[in-house]
């Protein structure tokens, strides 16, 4: 990890959760161009309701969904955000940035990823709990890297625009693997992944979903795993390709190997359920 000298706060705090996300986002586009070292929105969450991590299926009651993995939260009207962005070269020391964040300013759930390239990423870490936005301002600029930070002010233009993505009825309503016909979960503590997949009657793979909790970077990369196999006969053949390609994804709570036998067991499941047809 590169330790950063300056940190980069919005001009104009954000006055609704999306607002924040996409605030975010923007910090992640200004790092990536090397316009600024590291990264901090803290506002309110200023909302009510369940808030999904990113490979989390849809349930009943959810209004929002993070843009990294991890676990769900329940926001309140006392809830505090924190989106961090600083230079990163592997997700074990995103995550472990956003564990002492979290001890720091009491946050209650967080979720991380990397975005950009993979020697020197843009890490992205949110948090989620009872705190207010200037407590976890003081914890990021006086003691989270060790060094004290100089705050700086940004102006950020595509706010309201980036925002609406992150309101959109999609985005937080992806359904995941539950209602796929054949499933394959695979657990390790609090984690868990599962693959769903459907099968055609000649045994190729017609649809396939993933959801869980953990986290991965880049951000994309799980569902771009499991669209990989698409087409693809559900035996071997499709194992060998998502073991292989697993190795473009970083995992944390997780291992790579995880992912794989959670595919492996829901075409196990198909090649029974095919069988008794």
């Amino acid at each position: 990890m590169l330790t950063p000298k300056t940190l980069a706060l919005p001009a104009y705090p954000p006055s609704k959760p999306e607002e924040a996300q996409a605030q975010v986002e923007e910090l992640v586009a200004l790092h990536l161009e090397g316009k600024i070292q590291a990264g901090l929105v803290a506002s309110s969450w200023s909302g009510e309701g369940l808030v999904l991590g990113f490979y989390e299926a849809y349930r009943e009651g959810a209004r929002w969904r993070r843009i990294t993995g991890g676990p769900s939260y329940k926001a309140t009207g006392a809830t505090g955000y924190a989106g961090l962005v600083f230079a990163s070269e592997d997700l074990g020391e995103v995550a472990e940035i956003a564990s002492r964040l979290a001890e720091c300013i009491g946050g209650e759930a967080w979720g991380v990823t990397r975005i950009g390239p993979p020697q020197l990423a843009a890490g992205v870490v949110e948090v989620l709990g009872g705190f207010t936005p200037d407590t976890a301002v003081a914890c990021v600029q006086e003691e989270l890297f060790g060094v004290r930070l100089e705050a700086k002010s940004v102006g950020l233009k595509s706010t309201e625009r980036i925002s609406k993505a992150y309101a959109a009825k999609g985005w937080v309503h992806y359904t995941g693997a539950v209602e796929m016909p054949f499933v394959g979960r695979v657990e390790r503590g609090d984690y868990w992944v599962r693959m769903g997949i459907a099968v055609t009657g000649d045994g190729f793979i017609s649809n396939a979903r993933i959801d869980g909790v953990f986290h991965a970077a880049p951000p994309n990369e799980p569902y771009n795993l499991v669209n990989a196999v698409l087409g693809m006969p559900a035996g071997e053949q499709a194992l060998d390709l998502f073991e292989a390609r697993s190795n473009l994804v970083e995992v944390w709570g997780l291992e790579r190997s995880d992912l794989v036998e959670a595919l492996a067991r829901a075409i196990d499941a198909s090649s029974k359920g095919l069988d008794d047809e």
